[in-house]
């Protein structure tokens, strides 16, 4: 999953044209979602720089009815002819007005959109298997105090406050997106029944309406409730808003601008040992510690070895993991696929010589976790420990001097399996240790290999 801003408040590049609007793309796997489109066709412009073909988006969000968000959908119209539209009838059928400055209108000019292409949403419910939208959010936490210049128009032609019943949030696997959070940051939050990584989108907190005993108990609850959750915002959140925020919540939060530095929500595979599976001790341990950070995928690697390195290499190109991790077996995959993908690897207690290691348990033998196919038995034979062997032989040949300091070994003290230090360090540079043996512990995984794997992801 990534997302791209192509319209915002800021920019730090200058080829970038910015404005009071938002447009964000997110892609996963299966979608390409525009989420908001800004005031005018500026994201279209900016996608067009950033080599982006908005001709793929199959689902256009519109968070709410206000211009600076929906202002740009006719101009998308014009581009792609088969995203849906999501968005609240309250919005489409609204009228909107700020009395900020002057009373002047906020309301989007609405093109016509089929009926085949229009998703109203009036409830809280799911498009697609991995994409929920959020609708009539309760609102039991504090409300932006800038919602008290923001009026809609009824039908006898009187200005009331808005309350916001036009406004959408969506979740699309982990990823919160807010639009401008009319309804309070945290009320969104409550209203998401999901697990959320990352939140995105504004705070509607704008510089001199709010207190700073105000915006600092705000971040003090949200950084309590949601401690593993990352805030990206820039969109109608103030400068100085967000520097008391930051006072409070540090790395959870962070700027966005427009242009083409992708956010992108991490991805690790994790490579088990010849004995164990993707459901190992260590492979759970990881999954629990990400799970509200990064995707860690947990494949079952088969007996053989050019068939495990096979579809390793098939995952990589699939996924498009960040980092590798690896134990015993798993790290001496790892280590040679790494610099063939451009990918780098944690390397726990590295096996390089597996054709001693298999030498030693020739005949039948048992997986020490459960397989997803069920079939737990397997045998050693000198067939399969030639294969390993014609592996070894050439299992540092793709090693380069880019990869010196990108490969990191993690080597404990008291394992009596695997002693390959010296040999790792013959062709990477940094080493690292822990106060355990072959095979982590879940414990050890958490205090050791997370937040290795967690520098070596800042790293890259």
């Amino acid at each position: 999953m990534k997302w791209t801003v192509l319209s915002d408040n800021r920019t730090n590049d200058s080829q970038f044209e910015t404005e009071h609007g938002l447009s964000i793309l997110l892609e996963t796997d299966k979608h390409h979602i525009l989420l908001d489109t800004g005031a005018s066709d500026v994201f279209i412009r900016n996608a067009e720089k950033m080599g982006i073909d908005l001709s793929r988006v199959d689902y256009v969000f519109i968070s709410h009815g206000h211009s600076d968000h929906a202002g740009g959908l006719k101009h998308f119209l014009n581009i792609n002819e088969r995203a849906k539209v999501i968005v609240s009838p309250d919005a489409v059928n609204g009228k909107f007005f700020s009395k900020r400055g002057n009373l002047h209108s906020i309301t989007a000019e609405w093109p016509k959109i089929d009926d085949g292409r229009l998703v109203l949403i009036v409830q809280t419910c799911a498009i697609a298997e991995d994409i929920h939208v959020i609708a009539h959010i309760p609102q039991n936490h504090p409300m932006p105090k800038g919602n008290q210049n923001l009026y809609v128009q009824n039908t006898n032609g009187d200005y009331i406050h808005d309350d916001f019943r036009h406004e959408l949030a969506l979740y699309v696997d982990g990823l919160l997106f807010t639009g401008c959070a009319h309804s309070g940051m945290e009320n969104i939050l409550a209203a998401c029944p999901w697990p959320v990584h990352t939140v995105v989108g504004g705070f509607h907190l704008l510089d001199g309406q709010e207190t700073e005993e105000e915006l600092t108990a705000l971040a003090q609850r949200l950084k309590a409730k949601y401690p593993e959750t990352q805030f990206y915002t820039s969109h109608c959140t103030g400068d100085k808003v967000f520097a008391i925020l930051t006072a409070v919540m540090g790395e959870q939060l962070h700027a966005f601008n427009c242009g083409p530095d992708m956010q992108t929500y991490k991805k690790i595979l994790f490579l088990h040992g010849f004995y164990a599976s993707g459901s190992c001790v260590p492979a759970l341990a990881l999954k629990e510690a990400f799970e509200k950070r990064a995707t860690v995928l947990t494949p079952d690697l088969p007996l053989h070895p050019a068939d495990a390195l096979r579809l390793i290499r098939e995952i990589c190109d699939k996924e498009k993991p960040d980092i590798l991790v690896g134990n015993s077996c798993g790290s001496f995959y790892a280590q040679i696929i790494s610099p063939i993908i451009g990918v780098p690897a944690l390397l726990g207690n590295p096996h390089f010589k597996m054709t001693e290691f298999l030498r030693e348990r020739i005949g039948n033998n048992q997986y020490k976790s459960p397989r997803a196919d069920g079939k737990q038995n397997f045998v050693i034979d000198e067939a399969l420990i030639e294969e390993f062997a014609e592996m070894e032989a050439t299992q540092f040949n793709n090693c380069n001097p880019d990869f010196k300091d990108r490969n990191w070994g993690l080597f404990g003290e008291k394992d009596t399996l695997a002693h390959f230090e010296s040999t790792f360090l013959e062709h990477y540079n940094k080493t690292f240790h822990f106060p355990g043996g072959h095979t982590p512990t879940a414990d050890e995984v958490r205090n050791w290999y997370v937040p290795l794997a967690e520098k070596l992801l800042k790293s890259i």
